[in-house]
């Protein structure tokens, strides 16, 4: 297993884990749009595991014949992966009156709120992941104060579990049979939430959608 601790900043990823496009606000000074990369994982902890029953020809419980073919020679792996969430940027809803132009370019372009409080949120729920009134419009012509990639989604929570044996038909002929699980504990890993805030906005901080659920697949491999 390994963990990484991490901050990763830049003015601009063009994609990154959440596979979309950055946004920008202001083209002729990137310093404003400095912050937080789409790359960026605070934290961030992989692993993986196999195990190997002991039953079997040549293993610490030896069996023979039908016995070894039904119980010796199983294994089982597991495959684990839990990172911070995503940075994303709550952006204005609606008409941009922000007078830039930017918005032809069909490139990224987002204009950004005015940020009045805190955003944050006591305990975070999919009906309320961040406190929309936290952003207001800004005024006709001007640009916002928020800062890109102010906030963060929902943490990655995954477990894949995997069983199978391999069975010798004669040498060099072998027949693998295996189960699958993905995401095994049918952890929800939930979508970004709705970044819209400003005046006539609605659904700002709420959450949507999610990831796949558990899957189950059944394998079979011949090899010569």
């Amino acid at each position: 297993f390994n963990y990484a601790w991490s901050k990763t900043m830049d003015s601009g990823t063009s994609n990154g884990h959440n596979l979309d496009v950055d946004v920008w606000q202001n083209a002729n000074n990137v310093a404003a749009n400095y912050g937080l990369s789409q790359l960026d994982a605070t934290n961030t902890f992989n692993g993986w595991g196999t195990y190997e029953l002991p039953l079997g020809e040549g293993r610490a419980f030896h069996l023979h014949g039908l016995l070894d073919e039904a119980f010796g020679g199983w294994r089982a792996t597991g495959v684990f992966q839990v990172h911070s969430g995503i940075p994303f940027t709550p952006t204005i809803s609606g008409q941009d009156n922000s007078n830039s132009e930017a918005n032809q370019c069909y490139c990224g372009f987002a204009w950004l709120p005015n940020v009045v409080h805190s955003p944050k949120v006591a305990h975070q729920t999919i009906q309320q992941w961040f406190d929309p009134t936290a952003f207001v419009t800004p005024a006709f012509a001007t640009l916002g104060d928020e800062r890109r990639n102010s906030l963060r989604g929902p943490n990655w929570r995954e477990l894949d579990l995997s069983a199978g044996k391999t069975f010798a038909i004669r040498e060099q002929m072998h027949f693998e049979v295996r189960a699958d699980a993905f995401n095994a504990l049918n952890h929800p890993n939930f979508y970004q939430p709705s970044s819209g805030v400003g005046t006539g906005a609605t659904g700002g901080g709420v959450i949507s959608g999610a990831n796949s659920a558990r899957q189950l697949q059944l394998g079979g491999r011949y090899t010569f």
